[in-house]
Formats: structure tokens, C-alpha cells, sequence
């Protein structure tokens, strides 16, 4: 959405009326059937259970899948490796509307960016566990428009493992984008829009001003990350954002809003 002339805000709004739905299938579990995360307006985010075609020496290392739907909509498909011979890669090809992408996060999310830029979910950083409790290193990488989960398990790895890349439609993090002329208005000591911190105030040894003024130098604008949880820099009062998100970060970028 946009909020005053050009500010381009890019943040989550609750959402918890979302359901699950599934097509070419009538399991979601089975592979090769598809999950399909589904909002009142019709907008959709949904991906196809994987399938794998085993060799002989591969034996019964067949994985299985089991579709749920959580708190506010959250949908996951939680995967059961069986055993040391089951592949541990995991390629779930994505149905995204027309322009959407998706953008990789810190900390292993990613996030899923509608047609104009503004987050709409996420798929949340991945987990994976052995049959005794202990995690098992994962993460999740984008190729194309498929997802892939990569569960890096061992021979020693005590088997059954469970791995859950999952879909939520709540607030996560997002960012916020000034404009060209926003970022030289703020190098100039101005303030693009009343909610965020003044030019002035630091952030890593230098003054919000002395950054944007760096950005604008190269023709580039100013973004800041926001999102929920202590430090980074808060936002003033009238923000629409929810509360407790404030600045985690503050970077350059060019294209897009940057015009």
C-alpha cells in the first residue's frame, strides 16, 4: 500500500481467515498432489508435494508427507525421512500468482512479495528433527519458482526425521522504501514522513541524514527493514505498522520504488 504521496510501505497485516484447499489431488499428502493456502479474496499461495523415483539400491528410503493447518492460517507439510537412504533434498515447485517473487530473509524465511511490492506471508524458517529430539541442520534456498528444503542428515543421524517447511500468512517482516527524491529530502535533514526517526538519529556510527545522503550520492535510495522484537530503532507515533515492529536494518537499493 501507499501511505502519503510516495512513501511505499512494505509491511504484514494480520491475517487469520485464510484455509486450506488442494487441487490435482485429492490428498495433499500424496506426492505429486498440490496444497493450495487460500484467502477470502481468492489470492492464493500453493506448492506440490515432491516425488521421488528410487533405484533399487536406494531401497524403502521413501519419504511422507502429512499437509496441516495451524493458528492464523499457517499451513505445513511436514516431511518424515525414514532413513540414511531417503534424499535430502526437497524441491516443492511453487504456484504463485502473476508477479509475485519471493525474497530470501535472515534468519532462513522467505518472504512472498505481491505484484506491487507488499509482502503477503512467508514461508517460515525451516526446522528438522531426529527421533530423539535433536535438530538436524536445514534451510531452505529458492531455485526458479521451487523451493527446496535441504535436510543435511548422517548416517548417524537417529531415524525417523521429521522436517517442516511451512506457510504463514502473518506478520512478519517486511520493508520500508523511500524514493529518490524522499532519500535527498531526507540527506537534507528532512523528514519523508512524520512516523519514521529523524534524519539525525544513528544507526551503526553514522546519522540516518549521512546515510541517505551516501545512497543518493550513487543514485541510489534508502529501505529500512523492519519487523518485531528488542533493539533496532523505534518507530514514532502514527506508524500503521503493528506495534512492537521497528527498524532492524537500514540499506541501499536501486530499481523498483527507486525512481
Amino acid at each position: 500500500m501507499r501511505l502519503g504521496r510516495n512513501v511505499a510501505i512494505v509491511a504484514l497485516a494480520a491475517v487469520a481467515t485464510f484455509s486450506v484447499g488442494t487441487a490435482a489431488q485429492a490428498d495433499p499428502n500424496m506426492p505429486g498432489s498440490k496444497v493450495v493456502a487460500e484467502a477470502k479474496d481468492g489470492s492464493h499461495i500453493g506448492w506440490s508435494i515432491p516425488g521421488f523415483r528410487l533405484s533399487a539400491r536406494q531401497g524403502g528410503g521413501i519419504p511422507s508427507y502429512e499437509t496441516k493447518t495451524g493458528e492464523n492460517g499457517a499451513v505445513s507439510t511436514i516431511i518424515t525421512i525414514p532413513d540414511a537412504s531417503a534424499p535430502k533434498r526437497y524441491a516443492f515447485a511453487l504456484d504463485l500468482p502473476d508477479g509475485y517473487v519471493v525474497e530470501p530473509q535472515e534468519g532462513g524465511s522467505m518472504t512472498v512479495n505481491n505484484d506491487k511490492g507488499i509482502p503477503v506471508g512467508s514461508f517460515a524458517a525451516p526446522w528438522a528433527k531426529d527421533a530423539l529430539g535433536v535438530s538436524v541442520p536445514t534451510s531452505l534456498t529458492m531455485e526458479g519458482a521451487t523451493l527446496v528444503q535441504q535436510v543435511d542428515f548422517t548416517a548417524d543421524t537417529a531415524f525417523p526425521v521429521t522436517a517442516d517447511p511451512s506457510w504463514d500468512w502473518g506478520v512478519i517482516t517486511g520493508t520500508i522504501y523511500l524514493n529518490i527524491n524522499e532519500t535527498r529530502l531526507m540527506a537534507a535533514g528532512g523528514t519523508a514522513v512524520s512516523w519514521l526517526p529523524t534524519p539525525f538519529t544513528m544507526w551503526g556510527g553514522r546519522t540516518i541524514q549521512v546515510i541517505a545522503g551516501g545512497a543518493a550520492a550513487v543514485g541510489k535510495c534508502v529501505n529500512f527493514k523492519v519487523g518485531l522484537g528488542m533493539g533496532g530503532i523505534k518507530l514514532l507515533p502514527g506508524s500503521p505498522l503493528p506495534g512492537g515492529v521497528g527498524i532492524q536494518g537500514i540499506y541501499y537499493y536501486s530499481g523498483g520504488h527507486c525512481r
